[in-house]
């Protein structure tokens, strides 16, 4: 995703938690998934009556609302990143950072120091 938004030129560092939602909800999903796959999609539930007798019941299974809402919240970010055909052109592409050029051993200058000794040890990693 990180990759289809930067060629968008959409991705920015804004997006960092929307993406760590999207991938918590992605991992739920398939979690619920692959327990619906084993289960199956109506399972049977052991209830007791008002006697206290045990009787067999089926009900959805209770993955599938664990599924459902993580597909919802998939949803919903996908739209605010502009990832789903509605939302594509609303989206406007991130500006280039602008270098300003800040007096030497100003705070703006040391800032911008720390900011390129840290671009530089993550290019390396």
């Amino acid at each position: 995703m990180c990759r289809l938004l930067a060629e968008r030129r959409a991705l920015t560092r804004g997006d960092g938690e929307l993406l760590r939602l999207y991938a918590t909800s992605w991992d739920r999903q398939r979690q619920a998934d692959a327990a619906i796959q084993i289960e199956g999609i109506v399972v049977q539930y052991t209830r007791l009556d008002s006697n206290g007798q045990p009787h067999q019941v089926e009900k959805p299974n209770i993955n599938l609302a664990i599924a459902e809402r993580a597909e919802k919240s998939m949803v919903a970010i996908l739209d605010r990143l502009g990832l789903t055909p509605y939302h594509r052109e609303k989206v406007k592409p991130a500006a280039h950072e602008v270098k300003q050029d800040f007096p030497k051993g100003s705070i703006g200058w040391l800032r911008q120091q720390m900011k390129e000794k840290e671009q530089n040890v993550r290019s390396i990693n």
